[in-house]
């Protein structure tokens, strides 16, 4: 689903413009849809869209990167995976 893969994008962008040595990023919903240019779905509040959803495959894990939804918030926090890409 390249569509996917475009809506996010610059959030992808964004995270792979991170130095090695950061290990992750906390970012709030706010910061994500300013980054995408839009709201995100109403899914984005469940753990699984950040974790194991189609999306998540496609997008951030592909880029090395994997997400965990945090509360209050919300935000995510995004961590490079120990094997990069």
């Amino acid at each position: 689903m390249a569509g996917q893969r475009w809506r996010y994008s610059a959030l992808l962008d964004y995270l792979e413009a991170l130095p090695p040595r950061q290990a992750g990023v906390l970012l709030s919903f706010a910061e994500i849809e300013a980054l995408i240019g839009g709201p995100l779905p109403r899914t984005a509040t469940a753990a699984d869209f950040w974790t194991s959803s189609h999306t998540a495959q496609l997008n951030w894990r592909r880029s090395g990167f994997t997400a965990r939804l945090q509360w209050p918030g919300p935000s995510v926090v995004f961590t490079r995976l120990a094997s990069g890409r």
